[in-house]
């Protein structure tokens, strides 16, 4: 074999092997992708088993939180029994009204409560309940029994509910167990799974019923004794379970299905709710979920369990085909396999930390949006991304109406443009506005906003506040503020009050007219300094024994006549006075001074004494002619009788004649006559 023929043999046996090289890096690569393949198409199961456990735990929490705020309703009754001696059936209809059960809290058919009757008060609570304008009434089922109880309210008051009036729940083993429960222990109870006295045989539902008890005000209650010698009744709830359900998630979840029983077990008789039958879903002959769990708890004095198992929806929706497009490329782009796997990889690792870092950063967000008093929403564009339930509460919105509304449609049209202007200017102070609810009432509204990144998304958090009551204790203080404004102003008296310190606090137009100051030189000053510094004869009037000073430390009150106030020109007058202590939360805070100009009625009251004085000069030895009967004065002057009396008192003769002195006159008439002859018989 020549040199030619023996390259020409080398060269075709080296390029078989060359040309093998591209199927060993396929079966490489083939080996690499299915690897890599196996792995991602692992990390979408973990992901599927993640999210069943997330969707699971959501519908666990809502539910409690669902039953947990039906009971905070109860509480807040509970509290307003106890804070009041007795609360009247008016009262009561008013207090659950205003909670609008039916678009706030659907599911519950009502507010009511139980009384709890002895037999001894059994005939005189009948005809108390029948007096109020219940002829009919009567405790429910009939019949004698050790104890009694009877539902006495329960609003709203419609044709369900009035079925219910006079039911004594304590005859009824299984909610008598509940209300025994919870009397005795002091804390809420439920009873279920029942069929409530409300139901027709329209939409039949399963029902149960949250009981929290009441006892007597200001009685201990640390003992199962003291707890039931101070028992008065439950402040109770009738629900219905489907439409708590319908309540708690706005729209059933229809990827996983789950059953509620108040049991350890899940028995027939302790079932509360299956979304499947409400649903009425209809499974795949011989389906079999992919998940299926249980979880039990312990709450509101029951034992709960709930079981879940996925719908075909749940498969359908984590079902992808990222995993067989994985494989297709690798087939496809062999060569780039472990680029791509790697990328996969890092891609998939990224993915995970960004949804759990999400999660968490939503989870806190959730939790300190619903934690906060105002509603608060984050929005991009006016578009509404996230909200808390606080702001549907306020806006009347359901939570599902307000995810992707317009923010804007909250405010009132007046106030749209400084909203627009504060949104542009990235404006973060408190402002008010006008909001409007889904009704089109309108309400004081105070906006706080600020710009932050959302989701990567440049987005703005707006916190929302509803001030109708702060406007309206304001209001009422403004109202009460010129009411005794008006009556200050309105006396001819002079008010002024003083802080601790004796500095004006307040004056009326009265008081500065007197005085004879404005009010920017009274207020804040030391008023003994300014208008009682001194007595009468100009001499120095020490404070600490000034009446106004001693009664702002006493906390007594008085009234004294004696005092001189000093006007601005140096001049006094006499004054009437009276001072009161201010008492702020139990302590002395000041004092208000009353007082009046009394130099006329002192002037008067001189002039009166003086005559009196004159009165008296009649008193004593009194120097008179035994002849004349004239009288001798101070200045050695006989004065007439009737001239001197009224010189000296307040006393005016009208001159007449007694009947001796006539007779006698006449007879001496008689006598001139017969002596000059011209007396006729």
């Amino acid at each position: 074999m020549n040199f030619t023929s023996r390259w020409f043999f080398i060269k075709t046996k080296l390029s078989g092997k060359i040309a093998l090289v591209p199927y060993l890096a396929l079966g490489l690569s083939l080996c690499l992708t299915l690897f890599f393949w196996r792995m991602y198409d692992h990390s979408l199961q973990n992901s599927a088993e993640m999210i069943y456990k997330d969707k699971t735990e959501e519908i666990t929490s809502r539910i409690f939180k669902g039953i947990h705020e039906n009971e905070q309703i109860l509480r807040g009754v509970a509290g307003l029994l106890n804070a009041s001696n007795e609360v009247s059936r008016k009262e009561w209809r008013q207090y659950v009204s205003y909670l609008k059960l039916h678009e706030n809290y659907p599911g519950i058919l009502g507010i009511g409560f139980s009384k709890w009757i002895t037999p001894a008060e059994k005939d005189k609570h009948t005809r108390e309940i029948q007096a109020e304008g219940f002829p009919n009434y009567n405790i429910t089922p009939e019949g004698e029994r050790q104890t009694y109880t009877s539902i006495i309210y329960l609003e709203p008051f419609d044709s369900r509910n009035q079925r219910a009036f006079g039911y004594d729940m304590f005859s009824e083993p299984i909610r008598r167990a509940a209300m025994q429960k919870a009397r005795d222990e002091g804390k809420t109870c439920i009873a279920g799974a029942i069929t409530l006295v409300q139901e027709t045989d329209k939409d039949k539902q399963t029902g149960m019923l949250i009981y929290v008890p009441v006892y007597k005000q200001g009685v201990k209650v640390s003992t199962v004794e003291e707890r039931r010698n101070a028992f008065i009744g439950f402040a109770y709830s009738p629900i219905r379970l489907s439409d708590l359900m319908h309540a708690i998630f706005n729209q059933m979840p229809s990827d996983i299905a789950f059953e509620l029983y108040i049991s350890d077990k899940e028995i027939p008789e302790s079932l509360l709710f299956s979304s499947i039958q409400t649903l009425k879903e209809v499974l795949p002959e011989g389906y079999h979920p992919r998940y299926q769990s249980e979880s039990k708890h312990q709450a509101f004095g029951r034992n709960w369990r709930i079981t879940f198992k996925t719908l075909p929806a749940f498969s359908e929706a984590i079902q992808s085909t990222a995993s067989y497009a994985v494989l297709t490329s690798g087939i496809l782009v062999s060569c780039m396999l472990t680029l791509i796997a790697f990328m996969l990889l890092s891609a998939h690792d990224k993915a995970l930390y960004t949804a759990r870092t999400y999660k968490e950063s939503e989870e806190r967000f959730k939790a300190l949006s619903e934690a906060s008093f105002g509603g608060v929403i984050i929005h991009e564009n006016g578009l509404i991304l996230e909200c808390n339930l606080a702001l549907s509460t306020i806006s009347g919105f359901s939570y599902s109406e307000l995810i992707g509304m317009n923010g804007l449609e909250l405010i009132a049209p007046e106030s749209l443009d400084i909203v627009r202007t504060n949104i542009k200017s990235g404006y973060d102070q408190d402002y008010e506005v006008t909001g409007v609810r889904k009704d089109g009432s309108k309400y004081p509204l105070a906006i706080r906003g600020k710009n932050v990144v959302y989701k990567g998304r440049n987005a703005r958090v707006i916190e929302f506040r509803d001030i109708t009551e702060l406007k309206r204790a304001e209001m009422i203080r403004q109202e009460s503020e010129q009411l005794t404004h008006q009556l200050l102003e309105s006396t001819d008296q002079g008010i002024y009050g003083i802080d601790l310190d004796g500095c004006c606090t307040f004056i009326n137009r009265s008081a500065l007219t007197m005085l004879g100051y404005d009010a920017t030189a009274c207020l804040g000053r030391d008023m003994h300094d300014l208008i009682h510094h001194s007595y009468p004869d100009s001499h120095p009037y020490p404070v600490e024994n000034c009446p106004i000073f001693r009664a702002k430390l006493t906390g007594e009150g008085f009234r004294i006549d004696n005092e001189v106030f000093w006007r601005s020109d140096g001049t006094s007058f006499q004054a009437e006075l009276s001072s009161h202590p201010i008492f702020l939360d139990g302590a002395i805070n000041g004092a208000v001074v009353t007082f009046s100009d009394i130099t006329k009625r002192k002037q008067t009251e001189s002039e009166r004494e003086a005559a009196l004085a004159r009165v008296k000069k009649l008193e004593g030895i009194i120097p008179i002619c035994m002849y004349c009967k004239k009288i001798r004065d101070d200045q050695n002057s006989w004065n007439q009788l009737e001239q001197y009396i009224t010189n000296h008192s307040e006393a005016i003769f009208s001159h007449g004649i007694c009947p001796h002195c006539y007779e006698e006159q006449m007879n001496l008439i008689k006598s001139d006559a017969v002596a000059k002859k011209d007396y006729v018989v």
